[in-house]
């Protein structure tokens, strides 16, 4: 399995590898990744090259460098990961909005610009695996340092981006115009404390084998030392279709477009799933998925070919307050 946003996805490739000195048998391999769509079109690029996201937020000071001072300095972090074989590349820029309480306008929309790009390996653990040719992945950074004021409100922070796959299995896509929201929120609580919120250090591992049992620890840390807990829950919506066509280009940047700049205000509606599936069963009736809260160690036996999203939230805690949480979709 390689939220977080993504948005994260299950492929399953049909591999082939020797189980005797004697005998073929087919494998099927069933690779879970996360996903992000991107610029949904039927007159241009289908762009849902992006596989992996998170966005995530870490504390860094006070401006001036003022202890206590009620400005607070915080590096949000939006991570992407592509395919290379497929769609267009990233972008040079991208926008997160900033909301303060329920607002329904943003206080600042950031724009962060050149992100850090470089080439991610394959996971080559399983003993099942085989690479196939003209495997490639990247993985963009884009970062950047954000003021805000101390506040008895939340800050919410959000990117939006269409499309998802339309093959996944467990969610009603056909038409591949199911978006994703990837949202973090600064609230009153970890502003107090100068936390910063929990991140992925490793993009979960993504090959898994049909019939083979695989226990897959989530890789999770938490700068200032909290007690964090691992749950399943449901991936957001964000975006839609409008503004892939040549004659809708000027709505791609709405509600309902393919990149909706500024993103729009929470709440955020939760991903549907299809009949027989759920956040908490998102193999459905087939196959075992189960999430320990304590440990994040994901125990999966795929027993279909298909493609699944689901989603992980990692919540905060200290002094036993629930401070933040973080949601990656799979």
């Amino acid at each position: 399995m390689r939220e977080m946003s993504t948005n994260f996805w299950v492929r399953v490739k049909r591999l082939l590898f020797k189980t005797s000195l004697t005998a073929l048998s087919v494998r099927l391999l069933l690779t879970i990744s996360l996903i992000l769509g991107l610029l949904a079109s039927s007159h241009s690029l289908r762009a849902s090259h992006i596989i992996g996201g998170e966005i995530n937020y870490e504390f860094v000071g006070f401006k001036g460098g003022r202890i206590g001072s009620d400005t607070l300095l915080y590096r949000v972090v939006l991570l992407l990961v592509r395919d290379c074989n497929g769609g267009a590349a990233f972008d040079r820029s991208v926008p997160i909005a900033v909301y303060l309480g329920n607002n329904a306008r943003p206080l600042r929309n950031l724009r962060i610009s050149n992100p850090k790009i470089a080439k991610v390996p394959p996971d080559q653990s399983n003993p099942c695996l085989i690479i196939p040719p003209g495997f490639c992945e990247e993985e963009a950074v884009y970062s950047d340092t954000l003021e805000l004021i101390r506040s008895n409100q939340a800050y919410t922070l959000t990117y939006q981006v269409c499309c998802r796959n339309a093959n996944i299995t467990n969610i009603p896509n056909s038409t591949g115009t199911l978006g994703n929201t990837f949202t973090v929120e600064i609230s009153p609580q970890a502003q107090n404390f100068a936390s910063s919120s929990p991140h992925f250090t490793a993009a979960p591992k993504s090959e898994l084998c049909v019939g083979i049992s695989s226990a897959v620890k989530l890789a999770v840390a938490d700068k200032d030392g909290d007690r964090l807990t691992y749950h399943l829950c449901a991936p957001l919506l964000g975006g839609g279709p409008l503004g892939g066509g040549l004659n809708d280009m000027h709505l791609a940047n709405s509600a309902q477009g393919i990149k909706p700049d500024p993103a729009t205000p929470g709440p955020y509606e939760e991903l549907p799933f299809s009949a027989t599936f759920s956040a908490n069963r998102p193999l459905g009736n087939t196959g075992f998925l189960a999430l320990d809260s304590t440990t994040g160690t994901l125990r999966i036996l795929p027993r279909t070919l298909g493609n699944f999203t689901l989603g992980v939230c990692v919540k905060e805690y200290r002094n036993g307050e629930l401070i933040g949480s973080i949601r990656r979709d799979i």
